[in-house]
């Protein structure tokens, strides 16, 4: 969901014999920028095959982009 400058979204992954994997993504947007963190968790805190990855990427509007030529 990107309502109102926000955006917020879970996805949920699972598979037979293999550990829950969670992707959570937060952030704000607007019509010049983004700033959003990224989260995917695999498994259990403490147990093999445990892993979390977490990053944040932001992004600046920098202006209009040229015209294509159509043909």
């Amino acid at each position: 969901d990107a309502k109102g400058g926000k955006a917020v979204a879970k996805i949920q992954c699972t598979k037979p014999d293999a550990p829950a994997t969670t992707i959570l993504i937060i952030g704000a947007t607007g019509a010049t920028g983004f700033d959003v963190t990224t989260e995917n968790k695999t498994g259990v805190s403490g147990r093999p095959g445990y892993s979390l990855l977490r990053m944040r990427t932001t992004g600046t509007r920098v202006g209009e982009c040229p015209a294509q030529a159509r043909g």
